[in-house]
């Protein structure tokens, strides 16, 4: 009966006894759906022990055009062929978005290769070897995130170091600052690529200095400083209206892993330096994290209301924080209409009041009172003007803007004024 009416009674009571065994058995299995659930009791542990956490990051790599992925795709012959060695003409190859790539054997005579092969590397044919290969993915992708964690983070993974008591002033510090633990859960796309979400707890700025800070002006203006050499979330004017041309004319561009040296000791003759790690790290934000919206944004229950993700953000001028307050004025009939319940003022911050803390009567109430204030930080986002006269582009952008017709032109132009607000933050 259970089988023919999954939705049925006799159906709910053998999953209601067989659901504790499946938990049992799928806690351990990695990725597994039930590991994923087991997380948020995790996280509470997390949250309970070290505090709320710092930093929400999301990492997910483009397994498709990664080199090392790609190679990982084809058996090895011998150690002198693709391969396990390509030398810089696979990797300029990639680059140049080549039709395919020819390799031959650097030792002649070799009974293991051919005399020459050729490999497909149309981006059809990319998405089809990582399709067809997902184990090379998860290899690149455990390797990307083990460095991430251990040389970004300063936080190793457990399975990559030795479990013992190490002083916070002796550990390694990050790009965060010096984190006291991070919990992470790996999860699936559409396509089954991996990637994954991360809570950093602890580093330069945890939640609390944040919540005391706030309404100070000196300490406010400095760590408003620290949160940008951390953060960003704006772009130059001339980066958007590149972005914003090549949507217009469907221009392809170069996968970003391509344009870094896969393994150590393979060098690439147009390998960019150090002074233009800004200028790439521009073109990569505006390629990858400029938000559009999707039927996603709308879920319930937070996308009721609008973009879940709360993009486009405010613009503002400079880093800073504000208070939000409950709106106390009457709600409009458009806004009854939509389901709105509440809308919350934005207030410049006041400094939180000491006074109840000293006031108060340490014999029975010994802990002071909580900073009820709710605070949230925003990253600076300005406004562009969008007056042609006025941008300062370069030669090749603003021939290309010229030479739109005036409709597109204004297309473009009108995008351009609040295009800071789809900016997803990054870390620079």
């Amino acid at each position: 009966a259970a089988a023919a009416n999954p939705e049925g009674q006799e159906a709910k009571k053998v999953i209601k006894l067989v659901a504790p065994f499946i938990k049992v058995a799928g806690a351990t299995i990695p990725y597994s759906p039930v590991e994923r659930s087991q997380a948020i009791t995790e996280l509470y542990a997390y949250v309970y022990r070290f505090g709320p956490p710092t930093v929400f990051l999301t990492v997910s790599p483009d397994d498709v055009h990664e080199p090392a992925a790609i190679r990982l795709c084809f058996p090895t012959t011998c150690n002198c062929a693709f391969p396990a060695s390509t030398g810089n003409a696979f990797l300029e190859s990639l680059r140049g978005q080549l039709p395919d790539f020819n390799t031959a054997c650097a030792q002649q005579g070799c009974p293991h290769c051919q005399d020459n092969i050729t490999i497909p590397l149309t981006d059809a044919r990319l998405r089809a070897y990582i399709a067809a290969n997902p184990a090379a993915s998860a290899e690149v992708f455990k390797t990307l995130i083990t460095a991430l964690y251990s040389d970004l983070l300063g936080v190793p993974p457990d399975s990559t170091s030795v479990k013992k008591t190490t002083s916070l002033g002796s550990r390694s510090g990050g790009v965060y600052g010096k984190m006291t633990a991070a919990a992470g859960v790996v999860e699936t796309q559409g396509r089954l690529a991996l990637h994954i979400h991360c809570a950093l707890f602890g580093g330069s700025l945890p939640p609390h200095l944040l919540q005391k800070v706030a309404g100070v002006g000196i300490l406010e203006a400095k760590v408003a400083d620290l949160i940008d050499t951390m953060f960003h979330a704006n772009l130059a004017a001339h980066v958007h209206v590149d972005g914003l041309l090549r949507r217009l004319a469907k221009r392809r561009v170069t996968p970003h892993t391509f344009s870094v040296s896969p393994l150590p000791g393979v060098t690439v003759s147009s390998q960019p330096g150090a002074a233009t790690f800004d200028s790439r790290t521009d073109s990569i934000t505006e390629t990858k994290n400029i938000h559009g919206h999707f039927p996603t944004c709308h879920k319930p229950p937070a996308g009721i209301y609008g973009c879940r993700l709360g993009k486009p953000s405010a613009l503002k001028e400079r880093t800073g924080c504000v208070q939000l307050n409950q709106h106390t004025a009457p709600l409009s009939e458009e806004d009854r209409a939509n389901g709105v319940r509440w809308v919350p003022d934005v207030d410049l911050t006041g400094s939180e009041d000491h006074s109840v803390r000293s006031r108060r009567n340490h014999k029975t109430h010994p802990l002071p009172a909580q900073d009820t204030r709710c605070i949230a930080w925003e990253l600076k986002r300005p406004h562009i003007d969008n007056d042609r006269a006025q941008l300062q582009l370069p030669s090749g952008i603003a021939s290309e803007l010229d030479e739109l017709p005036a409709d597109k032109q204004h297309v473009v132009l009108r995008a351009l004024t609040k295009r800071n607000g789809s900016v997803v933050e990054v870390n620079r």
